[in-house]
């Protein structure tokens, strides 16, 4: 099976499981499925929290299984694209073009 068969979904983590297993929700639907980190998530440390929104592939032939390849980051409700900058002091300073916006004098 190629890469490009699988399904794409956000899903809500729900809790932790045996083994690196994670209880997902799906956003849209409300199916439930469990899920595991993929390859590079587990290479660098990324930690999943019950409640995370995260990014689902799931195989056509077992909708009950899929494997997470990103954790989106939430604010204030809303899902924040990759890239996209948060609203901080910090990058609301730098935006303005104040000179010490790293908070050095």
């Amino acid at each position: 099976m190629a890469k490009e068969e699988l399904i794409s979904v956000h899903a809500s983590v729900e809790g932790n499981l045996s083994n690196g297993l994670y209880a997902c929700k799906l956003v849209d639907t409300g199916q439930e499925l469990q899920a595991r980190l993929c390859g590079k998530m587990t290479k660098r440390h990324i930690r999943i929290m019950v409640g995370d929104t995260v990014s689902v592939e799931i195989s056509p032939y077992d909708l009950t299984k899929g494997r997470i390849t990103y954790r989106h980051q939430v604010i204030n409700g809303e899902i924040v694209a990759r890239g996209e900058e948060q609203n901080s002091f910090n990058s609301i300073k730098r935006k303005t073009g104040e000179k010490h916006w790293r908070g050095r004098k």
